[in-house]
């Protein structure tokens, strides 16, 4: 509930402004679920959670709802979040008052913790791929209410005894949702004509790298104890692009493709500690980002940001970009070549690793120092 109080503004106006006290209840209702599966937060003043982390407007408050499927999971790991991801942020504007510029600059930001929430169940290892989440985050500065949601949970004001809808639910009659779920099962199809098998894809991929495959890249099926070969875990290298600081590295990664490839992109690792704004301390790359003339993204997609539509700006298959931007089509030659332009061209919206980014940012002579040094340090492989 939001409380009105009275304030002179302290000039010679005597028009009175309005600033809320905010409280706020909550109730949880397992269901029909045998278990529940749900989370929610409640922060009724924002400002003292964060600290010194950030400025914001006062007074300030965060709530949110996640409607875990397949588990809890997914929705106990963003609710733990939830303040990182979307608050402990540099990018999350910092003002100590409401205007139509932040008000901007917060639904950006709010985009951009959605993907990050995402990105972040996608590098989290202990949590299942079927487990996924909705979300709904509901976030008070001032006289201001902002709503943002992902999903088909639901967000109602009550002015005056009328219900005001303030969310709209994503799902298949939502033209966007409708088109998600056409793409998925086209490609279930396409998994279930080719056996389900991922092996049998993977042996087709290696024919066609041997015969076929750009020059000094390498990619080939890694090689058990016992001699064999391992498809499903495959061995590169992608050389540094020529005219650029990454020219003349030679950079190992790691491919592990699931059972359920096709249909899902497999993971990409460098080794760990590898210096990229757009790398995961770990060494994982974050997909999401990649060269759109190649792969406009690759990351797996969580029940979470179904609804998040990526700008298709440019093809970098045949037909029409899925929302989430994977197709089964995609090829291990356009994967690598589309990590090779991700090198020499990071995003620094989509940040992976602090100090990458930050030097991205704000030291550019020393982030090419020390693309170089680590350029050093992966010479070629004679």
């Amino acid at each position: 509930m939001v409380h009105g109080v009275k304030q002179e503004d302290g000039c010679d106006s005597s028009v009175p402004v309005y600033v809320p006290t905010i409280r706020s209840g909550s109730y949880a209702d397992i269901g029909p679920k045998r278990f529940m599966e749900d989370e929610h937060i409640c922060v009724d003043d924002l400002s003292s959670q964060v600290g010194c982390l950030s400025e914001l407007p006062n007074p300030s408050a965060f709530y949110a709802v996640f409607d875990g499927h397949g588990g809890s999971e997914a929705a106990t790991y963003v609710k733990q979040n939830a303040i990182r991801l979307f608050f402990e942020d540099d990018k999350f504007p910092q003002t100590s008052e409401v205007n139509s510029v932040y008000v901007e600059e917060v639904k950006s930001s709010l985009r951009n913790a959605f993907l990050q929430a995402d990105l972040a169940l996608a590098e989290e290892g202990s949590i299942s791929s079927s487990s996924g989440t909705t979300a709904l985050a509901a976030l008070i500065f001032g006289r201001l209410l902002m709503v943002a949601n992902a999903g088909d949970c639901r967000a109602v004001l009550c002015r005056k005894g009328r219900a005001i809808e303030m969310s709209h639910d994503h799902r298949p009659i939502n033209l966007l949702e409708r088109r998600r779920a056409i793409w998925a099962i086209e490609a279930k199809q396409t998994e279930v004509m080719s056996g389900g098998i991922a092996r049998g894809r993977l042996t087709e991929e290696r024919k066609a790298w041997r015969k076929n495959h750009p020059h000094a890249f390498v990619a080939k099926p890694e090689t058990s104890s016992d001699g064999t070969n391992n498809l499903m875990v495959w061995q590169c290298i992608i050389p540094g692009k020529s005219g650029t600081d990454w020219e003349g590295g030679f950079y190992p990664l790691t491919l592990n493709f699931s059972e359920d490839y096709p249909s899902k992109p497999p993971k990409c690792k460098f080794p760990q500690g590898f210096f990229h704004p757009n790398v995961y301390p770990s060494g994982t790359v974050c997909l999401s980002i990649l060269n759109e003339d190649y792969v406009t993204t690759l990351h797996h997609c969580f029940v979470l940001l179904r609804a998040n539509v990526l700008k298709e700006k440019k093809k970098a298959l045949q037909g029409s970009l899925t929302p989430q931007g994977w197709r089964p089509a995609i090829t291990v030659k356009q994967i690598l070549v589309g990590i090779q332009d991700l090198l020499d061209e990071p995003n620094p919206n989509d940040p992976a690793q602090t100090e990458g980014y930050q030097l991205f940012v704000q030291d550019k002579n020393e982030y090419k120092r020390r693309v170089k040094q680590q350029a050093k340090q992966y010479p070629t492989v004679v």
